[in-house]
């Protein structure tokens, strides 16, 4: 029996192929306008609409139930349930005809490898060095053999970067044949290279779901993620699902509620009606044994239900409007409105008249080329200006961090009690609690910085960079404009106007690739600040990571543990005191020793961002310049061979026309659909 969510999604999907195929009619009329880059684009967007599904990522510490909580959700046992923590992986779990798994190796892969690696692995990387490593595929009940740390070895080894990028996992269901890919994060409990690797993933996610568990709600680490890390980099769209809630006594239900409620509803967009409280446990066995009472009791159809009513009337609306609009503004303003007007004029021209027309603007062309070649040199040297900029705030708050941990360290008064007779394990314990306070200390102090000094540079940077280039393109367009009216003879096509972002997206397929340049839709001011704010959210959080990367708490206390000796003194006074400067000068050893590499790590991620923006700018340029020459070219070449015969030519227009007219029809109807 089809569920209502199924229902939901299967609407969803059809709409979404529905556009896709409109795409495709459109790109087919290019191709019947000799508009051949244009089609390419047409083609490849059509294909990525097509192809594009939901991705709902799973985030939580590690013993929450997250791998159940997955598996009640599909309604079977896809995913294992770990026992132990897990590697730096991404598990990828989408629809395939068969079940498989599919193990994917990072590019390039780490210098240095833990040596605990399957066998099969390493002698897979090996083949294939030092190229690219293809995917692999693996047994489904070997997938731990891959993923999981193994116990007792060497802690320093143990966190090493893991040479896998991803497992896909493949299964026939019909909720994921219906266009939804469960993202399975790994804890983050576990350390912060596997936390990075879940931070990474969530700008790519349309559900963010936090898994928690009523037993330990609300733990920690837990309110330090959702705080630090989640509402830092704006993640509001987000679902806390408490688990376990079958283990609470009926008397304690109503306060963990409350507790839930007052901790997290102001860390979601939703409120408190995006906090669930579910048996993910009993939901699985309902699914499984079609019990329809235990799995109600369960409480995971309320949240399946707004879940995928979310995805589907909000995400999924979104997903689709966006290129909905700009297909139509490609079919009424690019083809109907340029290339079916000019070739009408065109194809009564003759082709003397062509040929001297062409003459006449080819060094237009050319000076145009020449013109974006200059402002893309200006964008060019501003950028890499700018890469300074970057680097140094990005080395003078690593610097900063470096003098204050001293201090940080010595006005914290531990909780952690030694004892008259100090042992390792509270040594241990001494050493984490201190590190711990550091690393929140750092934490802290990241964020501060980002709002404060990143972010405003960042748009000051990008309108200093593109508000110049806006206007440079502005103009450039404008004169392609006057060269293809100069063609045509037709004034209504130079007195067309859109935005040059606008046409980046349209033209040089950067819909769905360069999305800043979507979301600018005209004005230096708009250009400035929208781009700096999506250049934020975009790099923001990566490039943090970036510059910050080797502050790991957890690999300082895997050195310091290794070293735990330090502390066998028999005052408590005098061991508190070498745990400190042992945690002292172990950030600040790790602080300096890439003091450059990081900073110019950081300020790379955003000065690459910058230059796609440049780049798509150039080959929007370029692409129209190539359809204009394209289109004049063949004309002339087929007048000159004799095959061509202006009345069916007209006719052929004329389809063309009549054509793009019931693609944008179909449009229309399909945009108003999205507000019912």
């Amino acid at each position: 029996m089809v569920s209502n969510n199924d229902l939901q999604y299967l609407s969803y999907k059809k709409k979404q192929m529905y556009l896709a195929d409109l795409f495709k009619q459109a790109s087919e009329i290019s191709t019947e306008l000799n508009l051949n880059k244009m089609c390419v684009n047409l083609k490849n967007l059509g294909r990525k609409i097509y192809a594009d599904s939901f991705k709902i990522q799973i985030v939580g510490t590690f013993k929450n139930g997250k791998s159940t909580f997955i598996n009640s959700f599909l309604g079977e046992d896809v995913l294992p349930a770990y026992a132990l923590p897990c590697t730096a992986v991404i598990n990828e779990v989408k629809y395939g005809k068969e079940k498989k798994a599919v193990l994917h190796f990072k590019n390039p892969l780490p210098k240095k490898l833990p040596v605990e690696l399957s066998a099969r692995a390493k002698a897979h990387m090996r083949r294939f060095l030092p190229g690219p490593v293809p995917p692999m595929a693996i047994a489904y009940d070997e997938i731990e053999d891959y993923v999981v740390i193994p116990i007792g070895k060497d802690p320093r080894e143990m966190l090493l970067e893991s040479p896998y990028e991803k497992v896909e996992l493949f299964w026939p269901l019909e909720l994921l044949k219906n266009g939804v890919e469960i993202i399975d994060s790994p804890g983050l409990n576990e350390h912060a290279t596997r936390t990075k690797v879940t931070i990474d993933y969530l700008s790519k996610a349309d559900a963010i779901i936090f898994v928690l568990s009523a037993t330990s709600l609300c733990s920690l680490e837990e309110m330090k993620f959702i705080e630090n890390t989640l509402h830092a980099q704006n993640f509001n769209d987000i679902f806390f699902v408490v688990n376990r809630f079958d283990l609470i006594g009926e008397n304690e239900k109503r306060n963990v509620v409350e507790y839930a409620n007052s901790k997290l509803s102001r860390y979601t967009s939703f409120g408190t009606n995006g906090i669930y409280f579910v048996s993910a446990k009993n939901a699985l066995e309902a699914k499984k044994d079609n019990d329809a009472e235990k799995l109600c009791a369960s409480a995971m159809p309320g949240f399946e239900e707004r879940l995928s009513l979310f995805l589907t009337n909000e995400k999924g609306v979104a997903k689709l409007s966006q290129p909905a609009f700009e297909l139509r503004r490609i079919l009424l303003n690019e083809i109907m409105g340029k290339a079916v007007l000019s070739q009408r004029k065109l194809i009564n021209t003759s082709i003397d008249e062509l040929k001297g027309k062409y003459r006449a603007v080819t060094p237009r062309l050319e000076e145009l080329k020449s013109k974006k070649e200059q402002s893309l040199k200006k964008m060019q040297l501003l950028i890499e200006q700018s890469r300074y900029d970057f680097e140094y705030v990005s080395r003078s708050i690593i610097n900063e961090f470096s003098s204050r941990v001293n201090s940080w360290v010595d006005e914290y008064t531990p909780q952690t009690k030694i004892g008259v007779v100090p042992k390792k394990e509270r040594i241990k314990k001494l050493t984490a609690e201190i590190t711990d306070y550091v690393s929140e200390k750092i934490t802290a102090e990241q964020n501060v910085w980002k709002k404060r000094i990143l972010l405003p540079l960042l748009e000051e940077k990008a309108a200093e960079i593109f508000s110049e280039a806006e206007s440079d393109f502005e103009h450039l367009f404008s004169e392609l404009d006057s060269v293809h009216s100069g063609l045509s003879g037709d004034l209504a096509v130079a007195m067309q106007r859109n935005s040059v972002w606008k046409r980046v997206a349209g033209v040089a397929g950067g819909l769905v690739n360069v999305d800043l340049s979507c979301a600018v839709t005209g004005g230096t001011s708009a250009l400035s600040s929208d781009t700096a704010k999506k250049v934020g959210v975009t790099v923001g959080a990566q490039s943090v990571l970036v510059a910050f990367g080797i502050l790991n708490p957890f690999a300082i206390c895997a050195f310091l543990f290794g070293t735990v000796a330090f502390g066998m003194a028999r005052n408590e006074t005098n061991v508190i005191k070498k745990v400190k400067d042992k945690v002292c000068d172990e950030f600040v050893t790790s602080i300096n020793a890439s003091i450059d590499e990081n900073a110019k790590a950081m300020a790379k991620s955003v000065t690459d961002k910058f230059m796609e923006i440049a780049n798509s700018l150039v080959s929007a340029l370029d692409a129209e310049i190539s359809q204009t020459e394209n289109q004049i070219r063949t004309l002339i070449s087929e007048m000159e061979k004799g095959r061509i015969s202006i009345s069916s030519k007209q006719k052929d227009i004329d389809n063309c026309n009549v054509k793009a007219k019931t693609v944008v029809a179909k449009t229309e109807a399909l945009i108003r659909s999205f507000r019912k």
